[in-house]
């Protein structure tokens, strides 16, 4: 169950998340229902797109066909303003355990931060109401584990993969189609990012380092993505930044692409730079997409430590908010091959540990873990 799934008309990481969880585990030879709302486009089977506002009514007819349904098991898709801010939705889990005696219950909380103050209250009705939790980075686990400690007996922690496929050609041959596409010499230095143009990924740092790395080869930035509807004033004050840096003429944006050809982009980059504001996490999509291209990743120092998020091994840290440390950051990565392969080489390793396949073995090894324990 997801409030977004893809393709729809809002473009949503968690949508893209559900699109590869669900054909992951029917690779493993299960069979999926996605429950979602109006808004999905997807043509798909199996794809029940009806809810509108989430509210009661909704409510009630998604526990309908579920009862109909009876399936092994409901993972529940969640961020704080996935549903609205009503309760109807955050009740389901409880309405679906009285009724669905064989039914298990998990929750996936891709973060709990944003949204209004009623988002905490909500997350904690879905997390009492459900037999099992997932967290999707260490940082969340720790949230939950500090803040709701009476209930981490049954949270998991299961990682996101990227929503992207890997590059359909050799990396010299995407290297070179992507020079082509932009109109650039063979021997420009082309950085690049991806995902939504939104307040918090950096894009403006990244903008402003720009005019200290204008140098012999010249570099330029493709930023790959869609526009939402209400991320355009965002997106026109980055292009306004531009201007006033004088760096208008060496920014590419591409727009929404499909999968594959996003991918094979990225895989010519020569840096894939993401600064997040808040720093690195493994809970971005954006950042598992720069794993999966598999190559040198420039971003920012994360919260908490894990050992794919490693400085000089499988990505390059910098200060966050600070475009001189991310100008002169991206100086010496691109002064230096070595570093360059290595980061190459470390991205691919990481990509490697979060492959949709591990994902959802673990996500259908914790509902029959699940499952046992209600039956016990």
């Amino acid at each position: 169950m997801t409030a977004h799934y893809q393709p729809a008309t809002v473009p949503c990481g968690v949508g893209d998340y559900t699109r590869c969880l669900r054909a992951a585990l029917e690779a493993l030879g299960h069979e999926c229902l996605v429950v979602t709302s109006k808004r999905s486009l997807s043509r798909e089977p199996g794809v029940v797109a009806f809810a509108d506002r989430w509210g009661m009514v909704d409510c009630l007819r998604v526990w309908r066909l579920l009862k109909h349904e009876r399936p092994d098991a409901v993972i529940l898709q969640y961020t704080p303003e996935s549903y609205g801010f009503g309760v109807a939705m955050k009740l389901l889990p409880w309405l679906l355990r009285w009724t669905l005696r064989g039914t298990v219950i998990v929750t996936t909380f891709h973060t709990l931060v944003g949204g209004r103050w009623i988002a905490k209250p909500n997350a904690v009705l879905l997390a009492a109401g459900s037999h099992g939790l997932v967290s999707v980075h260490a940082e969340l686990s720790d949230l939950v584990r500090r803040r709701l400690p009476w209930w981490s007996g049954k949270l998991a922690e299961i990682p996101i993969g990227a929503n992207l496929p890997s590059s359909s050609m050799p990396r010299e041959e995407s290297r070179i189609r992507l020079r082509r596409r932009l109109g650039l010499d063979s021997k420009a230095v082309v950085l690049g990012t991806f995902g939504f143009a939104v307040p918090g990924k950096g894009l403006n740092v990244l903008l402003q380092a720009l005019p200290d790395l204008a140098a012999d080869p010249a570099v330029y930035l493709v930023c790959i993505g869609a526009v939402r509807e209400e991320d355009q004033a965002h997106r026109l004050e980055l292009e306004g930044l531009a201007q006033r840096l004088d760096v208008a003429h060496r920014i590419h944006w591409t727009g929404e692409l499909p999968a594959q050809e996003a991918a094979d982009l990225l895989a010519g980059l020569d840096v894939y730079v993401v600064p997040y504001d808040d720093g690195a996490s493994l809970r971005r999509g954006t950042l598992m997409a720069g794993f999966q291209a598999g190559v040198p990743i420039m971003t920012t120092t994360p919260r908490y430590d894990d050992p794919s998020l490693r400085h000089g091994e499988t990505l390059f840290l910098v200060p966050p908010q600070s475009s001189a440390a991310l100008a002169q950051g991206l100086r010496d990565l691109l002064a230096d091959d070595r570093l360059q392969q290595r980061l190459r080489e470390g991205a691919t390793a990481v990509a490697g540990r979060f492959r949709w396949t591990d994902i959802a073995r673990r996500h259908v090894e914790l509902t029959q873990r699940l499952g046992r324990q209600g039956q016990g």
